[in-house]
Formats: structure tokens, C-alpha cells, sequence
């Protein structure tokens, strides 16, 4: 697996506040741009993303590309807005504990494509291993954690979500067993 480090200037309009943070789980997003490219997303988040200040700490492109935005151990801005009453108390430490994996789609409906998903499986397994979390315990959808309808597809439908779930815990087997 080959990541790319295409770090944010530090700063909090790019979402990179220099926060220190100790991983304790993964979670996914989708971008909800059809069609655009990692690169492109990197540079929405270090532009000031519209004034909003967000990052993620990973983005994988349609070709499977993987750009790293923000170190591991540093906070990302990526989770920490409630979008329903179940999720506020979590909501509000999700920045502090949890990477986050923005991954590029070719369509509205946001399914990612077969190198989106390959490389996702592998980071995911990969960050897993490096911080001794939990695949099928650890790894979230953007929804799980604050509510948000994303990564919109595995919203819609959870059986694939469990289906990739599944395809990270093999993964992270596989990785456990050859070292």
C-alpha cells in the first residue's frame, strides 16, 4: 500500500489544529462529490473548505490513491457535528479519538468503486493493526457516530456496509498473520 503524504499547512481554517489525539477507531466518509479526484478534496480541505474548517486524515481516489492529509495522531475535523439528538454526546469527542477516511465515488448515489474499496479495506486493516482496534468493532460509517447520511450508499445500504466491514476484518487477518 502506498500512501502519499499531501499534508495540510497547520492551521485551523485548514482544519488541522495540531490537536494530539490517540487513535481509537476508524471512520469512513464519502466525499459527496461524484467524479472528483483525492487531490482535488485535499485541496478543498487546506483552501479553508468554504470556510468551514474541515479535514480528514486520509482520502483515497478513484484509482485507489491514498493521500494523507493529517498525521494519525493529530486531530482531523471530520466528525464532530451532531446530526440528531442520539449522537450528541459522542458527536462532540468523535474528533478527538477517531481517523477519518474520506473516499472518493464516480456517482450521486456515492457507491465507491472497486479501487476505492480495495485500498480502503487495506488502510483500514492497516490503521487496525497500528493502533490494536477492532475491525468489526472500530470501523464506522460517518452515520454510526454523528448521524450524518454518509458515505451515503452505505447508508442506504447496510448489508454492504457489513459486507466491507467483513472484507477489512479478512484484511486485518491476513495482516496479523503474516507478521
Amino acid at each position: 500500500m502506498k500512501i502519499e503524504d499531501r499534508l495540510l499547512t497547520p492551521g485551523v481554517s485548514h482544519g488541522r489544529s495540531g490537536r494530539s489525539m490517540v487513535p481509537k477507531g476508524v471512520v469512513v466518509h464519502y466525499v459527496a462529490n461524484p467524479g472528483s479526484s483525492a487531490l482535488a478534496n485535499r485541496n478543498y480541505f487546506e483552501n479553508g473548505s468554504g470556510g468551514a474548517g474541515v479535514s480528514a486524515h486520509y482520502i483515497i481516489g478513484l484509482n485507489g490513491e491514498i493521500l494523507r492529509c493529517v498525521p494519525d495522531t493529530e486531530r482531523a475535523v471530520h466528525a464532530g457535528k451532531s446530526y440528531g439528538l442520539a449522537w450528541n454526546e459522542m458527536a462532540k469527542t468523535n474528533n478527538s479519538r477517531l481517523i477519518g477516511i474520506e473516499c472518493c465515488h464516480p456517482a450521486i448515489d456515492g457507491k465507491f468503486n472497486s479501487h476505492t474499496i480495495d485500498s480502503l479495506v487495506e488502510l483500514a486493516a492497516d490503521l487496525c493493526k497500528r493502533y490494536k482496534l477492532d475491525p468489526l468493532k472500530d470501523v464506522y460509517r460517518h452515520y454510526d457516530v454523528c448521524g450524518k447520511m454518509c458515505p451515503l450508499y452505505y447508508v442506504n445500504h447496510a448489508s454492504d456496509w457489513n459486507v466491507m466491514k467483513n472484507k477489512i476484518k479478512a484484511m486485518y487477518d491476513r495482516i496479523m498473520i503474516s507478521t
